[in-house]
Order: structure tokens, then C-alpha cells, then sequence
């Protein structure tokens, strides 16, 4: 099992300054203990070619930009959001303007479902994965499956706003079906009302497994094998 260890203390400075400088923060798609534990993934295993499903405010993109920043990964990085000028109202672009990161991110206008079959098609492969987009079953399952599609082995997923019965599912599919181990990402102990308050509409095995290694909501998962749907 892969313990994710503690990034180092100037890496920790750099995502907290820009978490703090986001003034956004408060809608951002993901926390400052979540944004620690991304940038640390990228940061100790060099992932250099990253994705990312859901701009919103920015805040997940600053700190996979700064981990890559950091530990001199000079690969790309894309966020698909179609929704980032209409719905966002271009806020993780501002965001990312002011932080110096505009020019290290390729911003995507159109929706998952459209853009990774068509990276299925021209065989992008990438190291890491955040899915935070959309919440609904048949957005999660789809973006899940061609993650996986797209995801070099011995790359990462992480998937955040865990606690959804959608997201329950498409994380389950992944590790179930396609053998993804969960990456534990937790230092704290299990909290046990948690997983009881989890378990009783989400599946108790389910609840005690990510309340034990996600940290906030949020879970990552490595690819050890590539997956044939069943044929």
C-alpha cells in the first residue's frame, strides 16, 4: 500500500500562500488539506502530464501548477470546464492569471464526455487525474471510465466530493472492477461517527475505507493494471 508522505515545508508555504490569495476560496471545488495532498502526489511521484475535470475557482489547478512548478515537471497541464465563463464566471482563469500560472494550463471549453473519448482516439496518456465535475451518476461513470482509458499505469486518480452516492459508485468501479489500489492519504485517526454517519446510506465496507485514507472528501487511487470491460 502507498503511504502519500508530507510535502516539503516550502511546497506547503507556496499552495497556502495561494490558497489564502484566492479570493474565491470559499467556492473553490476543493479545501487547502485537499489542495496539500494533490500537490504532494504530484510533487513526490514527479507526475509530469496532468488533467484536470472541473476548473471552478481554481484552486486545484494552482496547486497541481505549483507542485509541477516546484519539483520541475514540465509536461501540460488541461482543465476542461465548459461551464468556467458562463457558470464561473471566469474566476479560476483570474485566479490563474494573477498567480503567473495562465500560460502552464491549457483550459478546455467543452464537456468530459465529448473531450476524453477523443483523447481515447488520439492516444493521450497522462500521470495523474482529478475528476470534480459533474456530480450526477452518468457524469461520474463516464468520466471514471475514460480516466481510466487515458491514465498511464502506475498513474493517478483522484476523485473528490466522496461522500456522493454517484461518486460512491464510479470510485467502486475503479477499484473493484479495474483494480485501482486507494492511495492513503490520511494522517489523522478513523473518525468512527463518520463512518457511521457514512455507512448507512453509502455502504458501511465503503464508509470505513475512505474515511480511513481520503483526506477532507477526497480519495486517490492508482492504476496497477489496464482494464478490458469484460472482453
Amino acid at each position: 500500500m502507498i503511504k502519500l508522505l508530507n510535502p516539503p515545508s516550502e511546497l506547503i508555504t507556496i499552495v497556502k500562500n495561494n490558497y489564502d490569495s484566492n479570493p474565491y476560496t470559499s467556492g473553490t471545488s476543493v479545501s487547502l488539506a485537499e489542495s496539500l495532498v494533490i500537490a504532494s502526489l504530484v510533487n513526490e511521484f514527479k507526475l509530469s502530464q496532468t488533467l484536470e475535470i472541473g476548473l471552478a475557482s481554481g484552486g486545484s489547478c494552482s496547486a497541481i501548477l505549483a507542485a509541477k512548478e516546484y519539483c520541475g515537471c514540465i509536461g501540460s497541464h488541461i482543465a476542461i470546464d465548459p461551464y468556467q465563463k458562463s457558470h464561473s464566471d471566469s474566476k479560476g482563469l483570474k485566479v490563474l492569471e494573477n498567480l503567473g500560472y495562465n500560460d502552464k494550463v491549457e483550459w478546455i471549453e467543452c464537456s468530459s464526455e465529448i473531450y476524453l473519448p477523443k483523447a481515447v482516439e488520439s492516444k493521450q496518456k497522462f500521470d495523474f487525474i482529478l475528476i470534480d465535475g459533474g456530480h450526477g451518476l452518468g457524469q461520474a461513470m463516464i468520466d471514471a471510465y475514460f480516466a481510466d482509458r487515458i491514465l498511464k499505469i502506475g498513474g493517478y486518480i483522484a476523485i473528490d466530493d466522496i461522500y456522493m452516492k454517484s461518486t460512491r459508485n464510479s470510485i467502486n468501479f475503479l477499484v473493484k472492477e479495474c483494480g485501482y489500489n486507494v492511495v492513503d492519504c490520511n494522517t489523522a485517526i478513523p473518525n468512527f461517527l463518520r463512518i457511521i454517519k457514512h455507512g448507512f446510506y453509502l455502504d458501511f465496507n465503503y464508509a470505513r475505507t475512505m474515511v480511513s485514507k481520503c483526506v477532507d472528501a477526497l480519495v486517490i487511487l492508482q492504476k496497477v493494471q489496464d482494464y478490458y470491460g469484460g472482453y
